[in-house]
């Protein structure tokens, strides 16, 4: 009898320790990609087998498609941060930005393509990036849930109001928060 074959790793936990290596590399520069790593980690936990009914279908195709565009762009860009060819004034910023772009773009594909399904996407999303969802719940028993539940918070606070994923300026606010939070229990980046 043959031995059964391991089920396909989780790509957001091996997306976690992908980003979580490259922060370590490139921490001197960005803390962009500590940042993608904890957003990979919470993914992963929301996504789980036994939290599957926390997202649709769809929602879980549209994160995983767009988890895997994000990876090859955001590898390419720290080739070029590690090859000094890639300096921005600031890093952080100009790295939330263009990866919120890029999820942009494909909002807008989405929107074009899958209006009604998009639109039930962008609701769910929504209600886990404002706490109205299992998200809320997670952060009572994961540590780094919880610390990322509390940044969402604090954009939401600085925004005045709901965080609304189809708006770019909101998600890149994320960005900027977590990697601020990171910065802030980690100490200065070095350029």
């Amino acid at each position: 009898m043959a031995a059964p074959e391991n089920p396909a790793p989780n790509p957001y936990l091996r997306r976690a320790a992908l980003y979580a290596g490259m922060d370590g590399l490139l921490c001197r520069h960005t803390r962009f990609f500590g940042a993608a790593a904890q957003t990979n980690v919470l993914l992963a936990a929301l996504l789980a087998p036994a939290a599957r009914f926390a997202l649709s279908r769809d929602a879980r195709h549209f994160l995983g498609d767009i988890g895997g565009r994000l990876e090859g762009l955001n590898l390419s860009i720290a080739r070029k941060i590690a090859a000094g060819r890639y300096r921005p004034q600031d890093l952080d910023h100009a790295m939330v930005d263009s990866e919120q772009s890029a999820v942009q773009s494909h909002i807008d594909q989405w929107r074009l393509t899958n209006a009604h399904r998009f639109g039930l996407i962008a609701r769910e999303l929504d209600a886990l990036m404002n706490g109205r969802h299992i998200c809320s719940l997670l952060g009572r028993v994961h540590a780094a849930a919880a610390s990322y539940i509390g940044t969402l918070e604090e954009v939401r606070r600085r925004l005045g109001h709901p965080i609304a994923f189809v708006r770019q300026k909101d998600r890149v606010s994320v960005g900027c928060a977590l990697i601020g939070r990171i910065r802030m229990h980690s100490g200065p980046v070095h350029r």
